[in-house]
């Protein structure tokens, strides 16, 4: 199954919105994969977008590259190296699906001239680098030139098509002090925020100025007072955009260009009624409807309640249009007093309870029925009976908008409840186990289908990704696969199943990209997808850095330890032997100073000195090697441990030379056991290399003699040991006594 991508910049932008709407009902019905990629203002979010996962993408073009040219825009959009789509802007290379920016505007400005007599105005237009604005502002100044109404250059300001843009443009054109009769603007955020501008300086519209738009925006028709302006096909363009990326892939030729048509629409802001109060009214003539204008009454119910709000032909409200038209004048032909009331109740409680319609389709379409059916019913008594019936039809459509109402606010209040008890469980989450117990309690109450999160490892757009997360409806929350994948595919295929339909948002921290959640919903929620990623983030971001502090105190305790490590390391090679690991002259000289200032505080404490000289060592060495050499000296160093107590110190001065300093005796005759002890163990053969050598020791022994520095008992020892070695080797003297 392909894949189609839309990129976006933003899920709170009405245009957007709608166009990812339209995108993702067309994918959905060619039989495709959708993923909308949303960059939240990091465009390089959405290089993510590549033929490792994607098939085709769709472009919004005008959104994805501000302030280029559009030799740079069709290089933006081939630099993705899949098949694409623009939307809004026509590239040249690149199949686009655009509007008709000039016709409806043109009959806007029209109708401010002709039926409002308007001569004076000012025009906010769009960026100068859109094409689209450009064929706006055309088509403002051919109105007024074919129509002999000056252009004031003075009244002409240039803007952004931006929240609050407008805003500043009203404080200039008050500043000003010209007063023109009408302000044209170029897209309805600009004039939205300008009706808001205006009555925030006391200024009320249409009395003072008429304002008027472009876009037919969600906020247009709810703005006060309502908003005139163009409609564009915003959703159509979704759809198609899709359908063409559809043909592409199944190998067909498509239209470098497919253009939609705009329908001026007439509301309050210019100073008109309403259509839908003008709808109300009826022409009336005193003759008996044939069953064939009763046909022709069906189309035109069916007609006219497509073109007011611009359906396409499958769209199952002109199905009901057709059955609203016949449950009415069955209504009327027979004695069924419920018929139409009945139907109505139940499509339109049916629509408040399930998708989120504008209920006053309904209310419209009344009107539409009345104005096409009620001039064919001559008698009395039936045209009171169908007013009867279209005032119970009003009041079932009031009820459903009261109850849509009611719905929408309940759930609206549900989650935010949600999100805000969850929010506080949330912030005080101190692993990502509890991040993810408690997110995924979220997940399954606001009744999200599928959701992934995703942890970027380099902390950058592109490159690897880890799966920190993933939750089905039906499952609930599983354990996430702990393994590397490539992030241009979004999730690893074998996790994210055919058919799927899913919103991507990254996550940022402080210092780059966080990661990115992945989102798939029964309905197109933006607000609802927005709060989830928003909570995602403050908290992932929370647990993220809990754990990274963990990780940074694990590797700051492990240098600590390993640095503690080398130091005592370094301090041991400092005080000891390498090959046999015993105390060296310098630790061996430190203790025998301990014990020589112990023995001065204490009178009747008493300490040896003995110095072993290994006999036959250097012959040994020089005839086996000095591995073998090597070898003995371990292997006395061992023999020699045996022969001392844990509170004596046995040391290696070098060469063949020991040491050991017997810590606190009774006697000499306790250090002479000792001395002959060792003399037993190293006389005890030694095999190297299959030889035994003759090795035997001489060893000196001095005792603690009065103040005699500890330099000096060492000394006497060594003297000793000569005096041994020369009397014979293989026996121990005392410093100043005969041989033993």
């Amino acid at each position: 199954m392909p894949t189609i991508g839309f990129l976006s910049t933003a899920l709170y932008d009405e245009y957007l919105i709608q166009l990812m709407s339209g995108a993702q009902e067309a994918a959905t019905q060619n039989g495709c994969n959708f993923i909308g990629l949303v960059s939240h203002g990091q465009h390089a979010f959405l290089k993510m977008a590549s033929a490792r996962r994607f098939d085709g993408l769709v472009f919004p073009t005008h959104y994805l590259c501000w302030n280029k040219t559009l030799p740079q825009v069709s290089e933006y959009v081939r630099s993705y190296n899949v098949p694409a789509v623009s939307i809004g802007i026509a590239l040249e290379g690149v199949p686009s699906v655009t509007i008709d920016n000039s016709t409806g505007f043109y009959a806007q400005v029209v109708h401010l001239i002709k039926d409002h007599g308007f001569r004076k105005f000012a025009f906010f237009a769009g960026p100068t680098w859109n094409p689209e604005a450009e064929v706006r502002l055309a088509a403002f100044r051919r109105a007024l030139a074919d129509h002999n109404v000056p252009y004031d250059p003075s009244l002409h300001y240039f803007t952004e098509w931006g929240h609050r843009q407008a805003e500043g443009l009203i404080a200039q054109l008050l500043a000003s002090g010209k007063k023109p009769d009408a302000i044209v603007c170029s897209n309805d955020q600009q004039a939205c925020d300008a009706l808001h501008a205006l009555a925030a300086h006391g200024l009320k519209v249409p009395r003072d100025f008429a304002v008027v738009g472009f876009d037919d925006a969600a906020e247009s028709k709810h703005a006060s007072p309502p908003l005139t302006t163009v409609r564009q096909p915003i959703f159509e363009l979704g759809g198609t955009a899709v359908n063409l990326l559809r043909r592409m892939l199944n190998g067909e030729t498509v239209p470098a260009e497919t253009r939609l048509d705009t329908v001026f629409i007439v509301r309050q802001s210019c100073g008109c009624l309403p259509v839908d109060v003008k709808q109300a009214v009826t022409n009336w003539r005193m003759e008996r409807g044939t069953s064939r204008e009763l046909e022709s009454a069906r189309a035109k119910v069916v007609s006219e309640t497509q073109t007011l709000f611009n359906l396409p032909e499958s769209d199952h409200t002109l199905k009901w249009a057709n059955e609203l038209f016949d449950a009415f004048t069955s209504n009327l032909t027979s004695d069924a007093t419920q018929v139409f009331v009945n139907v109505l109740d139940q499509m339109a409680r049916g629509d408040s309870e399930g998708e989120d319609r504008d209920l006053l389709v309904w209310q419209a379409m009344i009107s539409i029925i009345r104005r096409n059916v009620l001039p064919l019913i001559p008698e009395r008594e039936q045209i009171l009976k169908a007013e009867n019936l279209f005032h119970q039809g009003r009041v079932i459509v009031a009820s459903a908008t009261a109850l849509s109402i009611v719905m929408k606010s309940r759930r609206a209040g549900m989650y935010l409840w949600k999100l805000m008890a969850d929010n506080e469980q949330l912030s005080a989450c101190d692993s990502v186990e509890t991040f993810l117990n408690v997110f995924s309690s979220t997940l399954q109450y606001i009744g999200v289908e599928r959701c992934y999160v995703v942890l970027s490892r380099n902390r950058e757009f592109g490159g690897e990704g880890e799966v920190l997360f993933e939750f089905h409806k039906h499952h609930g929350k599983q354990p996430a696969e702990s393994r590397v994948f490539n992030m241009e595919e979004v999730v690893p295929r074998d996790m994210l199943a055919d058919p799927f339909n899913v919103i991507v948002q990254p996550i940022f921290s402080r210092t780059g990209l966080l990661g990115y959640i992945v989102i798939e919903m029964e309905a197109f929620y933006p607000q609802v997808m927005l709060d989830v990623r928003r909570q995602c983030s403050m908290s992932l971001n929370s647990v993220v850095m809990l754990r990274e502090m963990k990780e940074q105190n694990y590797k700051l305790e492990a240098e600590i330890k390993a640095r503690q490590e080398i130091e005592k390391e370094l301090e041991f090679r400092a005080f000891h032997d390498a090959l046999t690991k015993l105390p060296n002259r310098a630790l061996f000289l430190d203790r025998l100073r301990q014990a020589q200032a112990l023995a001065e505080r204490k009178n009747d404490f008493i300490f040896a000195v003995l110095f072993v000289d290994l006999d036959g060592f250097k012959r040994a060495n020089d005839s086996l090697g000095h591995e073998a050499g090597d070898e003995i000296l371990i292997g006395a160093a061992t023999r020699l441990r045996g022969c001392v107590r844990s509170v004596d110190t046995l040391a290696r001065l070098g060469g063949d030379e020991f040491t050991i300093l017997l810590h606190d005796i009774r006697s000499k005759e306790d250090a002479a056991v000792v001395a002959q002890r060792v003399l037993e163990e190293l006389s005890r053969p030694f095999t190297i290399k299959g030889q035994t050598p003759a090795i035997s020791a001489s060893i000196g022994i001095a005792l603690n003699d009065g103040n005699a520095p500890s330099d000096m008992i060492l000394q006497n020892a060594d003297v000793a040991m000569y005096r041994a070695k020369n009397a014979g080797k293989g026996r121990f003297a005392f410093f100043g006594d005969r041989v033993l």
